[in-house]
């Protein structure tokens, strides 16, 4: 969900999962962007649910386990957490969108063509993504 919006500006957007949800639904963004954050809902109430329910294995393996999980849930929602810090989605807005949830889409961007001579075909494309970082 975070990407879409840089991705769908550089028409590159064909394995995000908003654009499969609006295919596989036929539905609109924001449909599909609520889709996936029930989904999402879904999956880590249902992850809760079974971190409680994991038997013991004894002392030791139970910490270790405990481990496991308690770093399996702090990496999601580490990658959460980084992808409204870092800028690479968002610019300077990301604190602004994950308080807000509102996103400006980007307008379609135009892509550059270059020849290179070592890649296996002519007109590689290359998105020219930091033209419109600033219009986050």
């Amino acid at each position: 969900m975070h990407s879409y919006n840089k991705e769908q500006a550089v028409g590159d957007d064909r394995c995000n999962l908003v654009t499969l949800i609006m295919r596989e639904e036929q539905c609109p963004l924001q449909e599909a962007i609520n889709s996936m954050s029930e989904q999402f809902a879904t999956a880590n109430n249902q992850f809760l649910k079974l971190i409680k329910e994991v038997p013991s294995f004894g002392p030791a393996l139970d910490a270790q386990v405990r481990e496991y999980l308690d770093g399996i849930g702090n990496w999601t929602r580490g990658v959460d957490t980084w992808e409204y810090e870092c800028g690479r989605y968002f610019g300077d807005k990301g604190r602004e969108v994950q308080r807000t949830r509102k996103v400006k889409l980007l307008p379609k961007a135009k892509a550059a063509y270059i020849e290179d001579k070592h890649a296996k075909k002519q007109n590689v494309v290359i998105p020219l993504v930091g033209a419109f970082e600033a219009a986050v």
